[in-house]
């Protein structure tokens, strides 16, 4: 066989080369129509639903606000003028002639006209009825946080009173402190936080009477409470280590909670200034005592002051209407005009013309409480004045909140 010129071989490759070039394109082009088209004609089966259903949605919006009229109707009484706007034919949306919207349909939006529910009758929910053929698409936002809200309300109800069961124990069989001093001396109950003889009397006094009761800071008066057995008790301490020694000396439902300041120093000082402290010494402990004021409140450790303060917030707060019991211990009490509970400070001028500077900030708990029993040396006992508000408390408390001592 005769052999072709050379330039004609080289040409010859180069055509089979283009050649097979040309079928790899068709071939991939085949492939790509392959997967595009059916790609294609899917996304558009899946999607065509979709835009009917959002164009479907935008005309009935604009059809509700097409629809939309302003009737004006007029009170029996001769009066008031209100303005009704109707939403479609099942909407009754009323406002005050001045704009404001009632509170029930604050929530109302065009755009919740396509949620399924059908029905809004039981619960405090917002709703738009639509009228599209005679068909009415019906909006039911349900209060689910709400409702989550009350059940877990009612499960903390229900703990609560399992735990405060003692409360409801006969207060005629509970024991009374020892008269004579020396034999409360003799049980080896004391402690060195400061409490003088006159003291742990008043103390042991109005703890004996007293139904509940309450402490910020633990120590010799949560065991004069412990060994009383007060039907109901909650303490609270920045100190774990008094928190733990407290809890090993009372009853098994003494309630106590650790104040979780950061590490702190002697008597319970927190270290540092922490964002944290004011809530989990002051507040944290209290918002577990749900719907129950105490009778007193003992308050023998940090933030004395704006826990006070605090303290009587509390009380007011959860219905402490009537005086405490605990207020008819002193024969100098003259408390019948007062009500609320009684507020037990250590450490405090007892006597107002006491020169103690170092506690000197605890003469302005004197504006807002009246002392009622003067028989202790350091333990002030006191209960609220009949011309003090709510809100004088709380703008005390925002003054003094920052008091550590």
């Amino acid at each position: 066989m005769p052999r072709l010129p050379l330039p004609l071989v080289v040409l010859e490759k180069h055509n089979i080369k283009k050649k097979n070039a040309e079928k790899k394109t068709k071939r991939l082009n085949h492939n790509l129509f392959l997967f595009i088209f059916p790609t294609i004609i899917i996304t558009a089966i899946f999607n065509i639903p979709k835009c009917f259903y959002y164009d479907q949605q935008s005309v009935i919006f604009v059809k509700q606000t097409a629809t939309m009229t302003e009737e004006k109707e007029h009170d029996d009484d001769g009066g008031e003028v209100r303005i009704k706007e109707k939403y479609g034919d099942n909407l009754n949306r009323t406002t005050k002639s001045n704009g404001s919207v009632n509170d029930n349909d604050k929530s109302l939006s065009p755009l919740r006209a396509f949620s399924s529910s059908s029905s809004s009758s039981s619960s405090s929910t917002s709703s738009i009825t639509s009228d599209e053929d005679d068909n009415n698409v019906v909006s039911s936002s349900s209060s689910s946080s709400s409702s989550s809200s009350s059940l877990f309300d009612k499960a903390a109800e229900h703990i609560f009173e399992i735990a405060t069961t003692k409360s409801t124990s006969n207060t005629s069989t509970r024991k009374e402190f020892p008269k004579n001093i020396n034999d409360w001396l003799s049980m080896n109950l004391t402690t060195g936080g400061g409490l003088s003889n006159n003291d742990r009397m008043t103390l042991g006094k109005i703890y004996s009477k007293a139904n509940s009761i309450f402490e910020y800071g633990l120590g010799e008066s949560t065991s004069i409470a412990a060994y009383l057995e007060v039907p109901r008790y909650s303490g609270v301490d920045s100190d774990p280590a008094y928190v733990a020694t407290a809890r090993a000396l009372a009853p098994d439902y003494f309630r106590f909670y650790f104040a979780d300041i950061g590490p702190t120093k002697a008597w319970g000082y927190p270290r540092s200034t922490l964002p944290k402290n004011k809530f989990n010494y002051q507040i944290s402990s209290l918002l577990s005592e749900i719907n129950k004021p105490f009778d007193v409140y003992m308050v023998d450790g940090r933030y004395r002051v704006p826990c006070i303060f605090i303290s009587l917030l509390h009380a007011s707060s959860r219905s402490s209407a009537a005086s405490s019991s605990a207020s008819s211990t002193s024969s100098n009490s003259t408390s019948s005009n007062r009500s609320g509970p009684i507020i037990l400070l250590h450490d405090c001028i007892v006597n107002l013309n006491n020169s103690d500077k170092h506690r000197n900030q605890y003469a302005s708990v004197n504006t807002l409480l009246d002392i009622i029993d003067t028989t202790a040396d350091r333990l002030c006992v006191y209960q609220r004045k009949p011309t003090t508000t709510d809100q004088m408390i709380y703008d005390m408390w925002m003054k003094y909140q920052d008091e550590i001592g």
